[in-house]
């Protein structure tokens, strides 16, 4: 019974981890539609209250064109968060995260008026544009609560995506190990993942992927965050048979099968897993200089 459990799990997190794009999207959806629909019903009922007269239609209008806006600008916001994510304890990030707040509601005013402009004009009402600019302060109260609730989101989507893979960690078997030559053999992965622990073998790492203020340890059949700037990995890991080859991507060197160049005078690296990984020109004498040095 447990083994079924564990297999179901491990199926389970497998398909979240590939498709991740796909759920996020479908969440997305999903409380969009749920949102518009119970917002679209408080405002039509608000205003019954209020003794205004109102089509639920104008109600829906209103708030699909809002909220549909915002999840919009939420794209680009999550671009941003993995570029220069707040974890990362640097205060430009944060900095960054503030000014940018006043381009997302000049932003979510400017789509959403425009989206009721054509709405209005293709059920022959008029829109007034202007009217809706000049609750601009009204509008960026609003937005800075829509702005803080969408930030957190990215942060907890990533944080759940993170402990669904796992994150790396790097251990070393023995204190005297300083002081003697490195083995890659000897050197470890600490993966901890949903609450458990496992050492995979660094010999086993196909190539490393930067990805904000982690890299991603790529082996034959999962992936794994560490927390490691480029710079730092790849001094780290050069005596470990590892090679730059892209600003954003380090080889395990014993798991290069070819290289040739392209057309745009880069090169392609195919991995003996069938993978090809692109390598810019900058770095084609340092892996040429490690290849004849393996």
């Amino acid at each position: 019974m447990l083994y079924l459990l564990a297999l179901i799990s491990a199926v389970m997190n497998s398909l979240f981890l590939r498709y991740q794009y796909f759920w996020l999207a479908l969440i997305l959806v999903i409380w969009a539609i749920g949102l518009i629909l119970v917002q679209s019903a408080s405002v039509y009922e608000d205003r019954q209250v209020l003794g205004q007269s109102v089509s639920y239609w104008k109600a829906f209008c209103w708030e699909s064109t809002s909220i549909i806006s915002v999840f919009v600008l939420a794209i680009p916001l999550t671009g941003l968060s993995v570029k220069y994510p707040l974890d990362q304890g640097k205060l430009l990030n944060w900095v960054l995260l503030i000014l940018c707040f006043v381009p997302f509601t000049f932003l979510h005013v400017v789509m959403m008026s425009k989206a009721r402009e054509i709405w209005y004009g293709l059920a022959g009402w008029e829109w007034k544009t202007l009217e809706c600019c000049g609750h601009w302060l009204y509008e960026a109260r609003k937005d800075l609560m829509s702005y803080v609730t969408v930030n957190i989101s990215i942060y907890l989507w990533q944080f759940i995506v993170r402990r669904v893979k796992g994150e790396a960690k790097l251990v070393h078997q023995g204190k005297e190990q300083k002081q003697k030559t490195r083995n890659p053999t000897e050197d470890r992965i600490l993966i901890k993942k949903l609450g458990n622990e496992y050492l995979v073998n660094l010999s086993e790492v196909l190539w490393i992927e930067a990805s904000g203020n982690y890299v991603n340890l790529h082996t034959l059949d999962s992936v794994y965050p560490m927390r490691a700037t480029m710079a730092a990995t790849e001094k780290r890991f050069s005596e470990l048979n590892f090679c730059r080859v892209h600003r954003s991507t380090i080889v395990n060197m014993s798991k290069v099968e070819s290289s040739k160049a392209v057309e745009s005078g880069d090169y392609l690296i195919k991995m003996t897993n069938g993978l090809e990984l692109k390598m810019s020109r900058r770095y084609k004498d340092a892996f040429v200089e490690h290849q004849l040095s393996c």
